[in-house]
């Protein structure tokens, strides 16, 4: 297995416009490629079709509001209590929470998942919602109200701070200062938002030991970061138990030649463990 190899991701078209750094990228449909992994089945269209339906309804009471502070008070209202979306701590015990198809379907989410759809749902009504990847916590930007930019958390009921509050809210909970706070309340790019959605996967699927899973996330991510050592140890990790420890040999042989002398060791047990594998089956 070549990790470099993104043939098997041809027909995800956003996903191959991340890889060549291309700002135009749908992000609603890069969210849905990754879900594709996991639902084969996924409809792609009804997604569109059900996000037209919600904006068909919505876009009057939109227009009907005085400012742009009235209008995303509504689109938040709209969200959580005419929709029902709303953050939920299953969406961290099952992958069910990061694929948008399912998070439309059960009506809760992780903060990203969440966010996108609100992200998706806002531009077709006219609403400027960004995504911002803070700290420990995902959320959306709205720079449309005069007094400065808006943050939206969809996933405590859509509720909306300023900057100097959603500032104190990050610090508290993540005992960071507000020096280290401020840079990450920039707009993230959409290949910012895929990666930190892949990574949430895969510390979810290593947490369980879904070694597919893990394998399947992680070479999104080798792509994603050819030159992460890291990265590249993962997947040749996650392929190994999942039941390919040939092919893994070979990855893992190559990351032995870039290790960090400290790590040289792991990797060699790895291999160790890879050999034993292939040993056993034949």
């Amino acid at each position: 297995m070549d990790p470099l190899d993104s043939s098997s991701f041809d027909r995800d078209v956003q996903f191959q416009r991340l890889l060549r750094h291309d700002a135009n990228v749908d992000l609603t449909e890069a969210a849905l490629e990754v879900a594709r992994d996991f639902h084969n089945d996924i409809d792609f269209e009804g997604v569109d079709a059900w996000l037209d339906q919600q904006a068909q309804t919505l876009r009057p009471q939109i227009l009907r509001t005085a400012d742009a502070d009235e209008g995303l008070q509504a689109f938040c209202v709209f969200m959580t209590e005419t929709l029902g979306f709303r953050g939920s701590a299953m969406a961290t015990c099952t992958a069910e929470g990061s694929f948008l198809d399912s998070v439309i379907a059960n009506r809760f989410g992780l903060p990203i998942s969440l966010s996108i759809l609100y992200i998706a749902l806002a531009e077709k009504v006219g609403i400027s919602l960004q995504g911002v990847s803070s700290p420990q916590h995902f959320l959306c930007r709205c720079d449309d109200s005069p007094a400065g930019p808006i943050f939206v958390d969809p996933f405590h009921a859509g509720r909306t701070m300023t900057q100097i509050e959603c500032v104190s809210w990050l610090k508290e909970l993540t005992g960071l200062s507000v020096a280290r706070i401020k840079p990450t309340l920039r707009v993230a790019s959409a290949r910012t938002i895929i990666e930190r959605m892949l990574n949430n996967l895969r510390n979810l699927f290593l947490c369980r030991k879904d070694w597919r899973g893990l394998r399947t996330v992680q070479h999104r991510l080798v792509l994603l970061n050819p030159c992460s050592y890291a990265a590249r140890r993962d997947l040749a990790y996650a392929t190994m138990k999942s039941g390919r420890p040939g092919a893994a040999i070979d990855m893992l042989e190559e990351c032995l030649t870039n290790a960090p002398e400290g790590e040289r060791s792991t990797v060699n047990l790895m291999i160790d463990e890879a050999h034993r594998m292939v040993a056993r089956w034949n």
